[in-house]
């Protein structure tokens, strides 16, 4: 359910991502049209992000440790996130994988 969610959130902010990347096109934008549409954009954008629920803030710190050089971040730091989402996100799903079988052939 929430992934339905967070896909439909993710193609309407596509689509004012793909406006933005068009309006950036355009060369002869005065400063008034600029200040408009990035004003109409903000607004879309936020009202998006309000009818949907929002990412955990592990989310956003996923995204950045991806993106860690944009955000000036050390690669350290960007391995430390990675490392507390895997943790918070995926090691119970391991664990269950691998600990039965374990069990078993240790039990053995």
């Amino acid at each position: 359910m929430r992934a339905n969610q967070f896909h439909d959130c993710a193609l309407k902010l596509s689509e004012k991502y793909n406006e933005l990347r068009a309006f950036k096109t355009f060369e002869n934008t005065s400063e008034l049209e600029k200040k408009a549409f990035s004003q109409k954009i903000g607004m879309e954008y936020q009202s998006i992000l309000g009818h949907f629920t929002n990412h955990e803030p592990i989310d956003y710190a996923l995204f950045k440790a991806q993106n860690y050089q944009y955000f000036e971040m050390a690669k350290w730091d960007s391995i430390v996130i990675k490392f507390k989402y895997y943790i918070d996100t995926k090691l119970i799903y391991h664990s269950l994988i691998l600990v039965p079988p374990i069990l078993v052939f240790s039990l053995n």
